[in-house]
């Protein structure tokens, strides 16, 4: 490796190889004494263990400084802090370039707006589901009585709703509320064990 950074004396070092050691003697022979002397110097500081081991650390310190200044050029909101940003309040600069970046334009980068209200996952039984059979089975109202409610307003003509008769008696109707509730409990009843069954299949 060529050492061009200059000394603490502010000059360039007097060798940068070996072959910049050698010299023309006063017979006209070349002389290689200073040159085997500068690469023998050199051999002898890397057999030190200690030398190769700063060399490693030297040589991770710059792989990964070069790591992150592609990474950071590859990003748009950081391509503009340097490298030399990490060790002076990377973080906090870093943090408010991208939440500012993210909230540009509508935050259009963190991708379409969602509604405010989501219809949720389907229900079996409730969603795709004949309007006015539905209604017809949960309020105990005929179809065709259903069908003219479901019609506009101007559509509309005279119905006729029945009104069912008022109970007087309690005691009559706490009797016949276990009939009137049949088909609600077998209901109940179903659900209940389709929901179990369905819970065993997927232990």
């Amino acid at each position: 490796m060529d050492r061009e950074q200059p000394g603490p004396t502010g000059l360039l070092p007097l060798l940068h190889s070996s072959d910049q050691a050698r010299r023309i003697g006063p017979d006209g022979r070349e002389n290689l004494a200073l040159a085997a002397a500068f690469e023998i110097g050199r051999l002898l500081a890397l057999a030190d263990p200690s030398v190769v081991a700063a060399l490693l650390s030297w040589r991770k310190d710059g792989f990964d400084e070069a790591r992150r200044s592609v990474l950071l050029s590859l990003e748009p909101l950081l391509s503009t802090l340097g490298v030399a940003d990490i060790a002076a309040g990377f973080g906090a600069r870093a943090g408010g370039s991208v939440v500012a970046g993210l909230g540009a334009g509508g935050a259009a980068r963190l991708g379409p707006v969602r509604p405010l209200t989501d219809p949720g996952r389907p229900i079996t039984g409730i969603d795709g589901v004949d309007l006015v059979s539905l209604l017809e089975t949960g309020l105990a109202i005929p179809s065709a009585t259903v069908a003219q409610l479901l019609q506009p307003v101007a559509q509309r003509t005279a119905l006729n709703v029945p009104i069912g008769t008022q109970t007087v008696d309690l005691d009559a109707l706490a009797a016949s509320a276990p009939t009137e509730l049949a088909g609600l409990r077998a209901a109940s009843f179903g659900a209940a064990a389709a929901v179990t069954a369905d819970l065993l299949a997927e232990q």
